[in-house]
């Protein structure tokens, strides 16, 4: 119904997805894109890239590993999580609504914008704004102006990004439900 409906997907799409965690959405692709795209050096002065093929092998050996089957928490309810000591869950999947960072210089968080075959992977600071301009969009003098409640999304990450994005200012409002291991 969906697939034919897209008034019925609208609507849907609008609605904070309070249910079961689905694994797979805590999992993306590999994150690319340059950080500056130009750069006259100075004399004397180095300049350099880096060129990370994969980090995959390095994180299979140098970091923990959840085992055996997850206690299920189902908990729905409103917190304010500011820093990485208000997540009490050390190893886990968290689904949550969070709100990020007015300005950051590279986002931690990413959320996926569009539709199955045009699905795009974004790392936004205002998910509404990333919406409504999924391909990009340069603006002279812009200035978000959307609420914060208007800029965070339902994010499904690990407790080790969440911390990371904690660190960077990001604020947790809605803690829907956690697999802990």
């Amino acid at each position: 119904m969906l697939s034919v409906d897209i008034e019925m997907r609208r609507s849907f799409k609008k609605y904070q997805d309070d249910g079961p965690i689905n694994i797979r959405s805590a999992f993306y692709g590999g994150r690319t894109g340059p950080l500056k795209l130009f750069h006259r050096a100075e004399p004397g002065q180095k300049i350099s890239y880096f060129d990370v093929t994969s980090l995959y092998p390095f994180i299979n050996v140098s970091t923990i590993y959840p085992i055996g089957h997850p206690e299920v928490h189902i908990l729905n309810k409103d917190v304010n999580w500011t820093k990485p000591s208000d997540n009490i869950y050390n190893l886990g999947i968290l689904k949550l609504f969070v709100i990020p960072p007015s300005n950051i210089d590279v986002p931690v968080l990413p959320m996926k914008i569009g539709e199955d075959q045009d699905e795009r992977l974004l790392f936004p600071l205002c998910s509404t704004c990333a919406k409504e301009h999924p391909h990009g969009d340069v603006k002279e003098n812009y200035s978000c102006p959307h609420s914060d409640y208007q800029r965070g999304w339902v994010s499904t990450c690990t407790s080790i990004e969440l911390n990371e994005a904690l660190n960077e200012g990001y604020i947790v409002t809605k803690l829907f439900r956690v697999l802990e291991f």
